[in-house]
């Protein structure tokens, strides 16, 4: 349920910037007519780089998990404070996602900071974790991916997508 519920929430996302975002939008419909079909598999859509580095974004901007409850399992200190176990911690993604220390002008959608070129998201292990980070990662990350890339081809191929003027999605924080 829960894999479903996030690859939702991203294809939301995802969709709201892409409308937003009429030049991506058209560059990644054009990466996605250049496959020559509409029953692209795993590797095709895997290849489909603007989808993909646009799906990341979105992940970043829009994480379908805004807090990932973990529990500590010995004691440890953490910026000063002493955290007992077994308390519960939770990481904050959205936040995270939008720290300026770690992300050039992080509240902007900018597919670009995931390129090869500028690779925003390697400047510090923890710092993009949509799907957990470390031993405990989403063990779906992959499928979830392959799945979104797959829907979003097919919208693509089909549709064209806006926002009224001004209009904001709302974001659970």
């Amino acid at each position: 349920m829960a894999a479903h519920d996030t690859t939702t929430s991203t294809l939301t996302s995802l969709t709201y910037e892409l409308a937003r975002h009429p030049e991506w939008q058209e560059r990644v419909r054009e990466e996605s007519r250049a496959l020559g079909s509409p029953l692209a598999g795993f590797d095709a859509v895997d290849g489909l780089e603007s989808l993909t580095l646009a799906m990341h974004e979105t992940l970043r901007r829009y994480p379908p998990l805004p807090v990932i409850p973990r529990i500590a399992t010995e004691p440890f200190e953490f910026g000063g404070y002493q955290i007992p176990a077994p308390a519960m911690v939770v990481i904050s993604p959205i936040h995270t996602h939008h720290m300026s220390e770690h992300w050039t002008d992080p509240f902007r959608w900018d597919p670009e900071r995931f390129a090869p070129g500028r690779a925003e998201h390697e400047r510090h292990i923890h710092q993009w974790i949509p799907f957990g980070g470390g031993p405990h990662m989403c063990i779906g990350r992959r499928f979830a991916e392959a799945q979104v890339r797959m829907v979003m081809h097919q919208l693509l191929l089909r549709y064209r997508f806006s926002v009224p003027e001004g209009y904001t999605m709302p974001v659970q924080q």
